[in-house]
């Protein structure tokens, strides 16, 4: 028997985040765009990177996965233009750990490039 789910910001969210894991940009792209879409305030996202997981807006999950899409379309050039996406998520949820550890990691990478 064939089960489907029912389109939703949800899956949306983690069809965005497999495509982005496989270079799947585009993909990407137009799941985040129909999450953003059809979010409401009172949706969560949790998140278990740390020992203490914890919650945050769905659109801030929306918000960080647009911030790391834009920076794997180039990494090379997109630094400031990712922050910028990512410093919003932690606007929504300043408690975002995951988007202070990617902002971390894209500044700790433009600086090793500007040194080259």
């Amino acid at each position: 028997m064939l089960y489907k789910r029912k389109p939703s910001a949800f899956l949306a969210y983690e069809l965005a985040d497999l495509k982005i894991q496989t270079d799947d940009l585009i993909g990407a792209a137009l799941n985040i765009t129909y999450g953003m879409a059809n979010s409401t305030t009172d949706m969560m996202k949790a998140y278990y990177e740390t020992q203490q997981p914890y919650q945050v807006s769905l659109m801030s999950g929306f918000m960080y996965l647009k911030g790391i899409t834009k920076f794997r379309e180039n990494p090379k050039t997109n630094h400031d233009a990712s922050i910028v996406l990512l410093e919003e998520a932690l606007q929504l949820a300043p408690n975002f750990n995951l988007a202070v550890i990617a902002i971390d990691a894209i500044r700790a990478q433009k600086e090793s490039l500007e040194t080259k």
